[in-house]
């Protein structure tokens, strides 16, 4: 699937938003902020209500850092067809285990892929956080332990048995 951009989903900022992110290994429930990223959560809305995360499979799972899904090519390179502005936390923002944040190429990059930050992170004020985990953690246990290979640049992170997303379910 790909998209010219994606279609306004009608998001209420201070309206609970929450997404269940069904995968091989159980369900994730996350509670998305359109107050702080309306743009991101917008076009996650819109992608999973179109059936764009049904099916693909997660390309990384980095044990005490992130699983990223999102690719539907599962390389880590492709995105919807379009890209967003970045909507950043304020300067400081600790990337906390259990955000939930959109990956990028850059600045202003952001298209499909989204991380799930595993661990308190001190990562760069560069990654667009749209929600929070708050539901599923067992399956988060169970993610990490899927064995993993190598991936192009060395790094410990290309799951070895597939992590399929079945689907990203929402509801308001």
């Amino acid at each position: 699937m790909a998209f010219d951009a994606p279609e306004d989903q009608g998001l209420e900022a201070g309206e609970p938003i929450t997404a269940t992110i069904v995968t091989s290994c159980g369900d994730i429930v996350v509670e998305l902020y359109p107050e702080l990223a309306p743009e991101t959560v917008n076009s996650f809305v819109f992608l999973a209500r179109s059936g764009y995360f049904d099916g693909s499979v997660s390309h990384r799972v980095v044990p005490g850092f992130v699983i990223q899904a999102g690719d539907p090519t599962a390389t880590g390179r492709e995105g919807p067809g379009y890209t967003i502005p970045d909507e950043l936390p304020e300067p400081g923002f600790l990337y906390e285990a259990g955000t939930l944040a959109m990956a990028n190429a850059g600045p202003n990059t952001t298209g499909s892929q989204f991380f799930i930050v595993l661990a308190d992170a001190p990562l760069p004020n560069a990654y667009s956080y749209f929600g929070n985990v708050v539901g599923g953690f067992d399956t988060l246990e169970r993610i990490v332990e899927i064995p993993l290979g190598q991936n192009a640049l060395g790094e410990l992170s290309v799951p070895l048995e597939t992590l399929y997303l079945e689907s990203v379910n929402i509801a308001e």
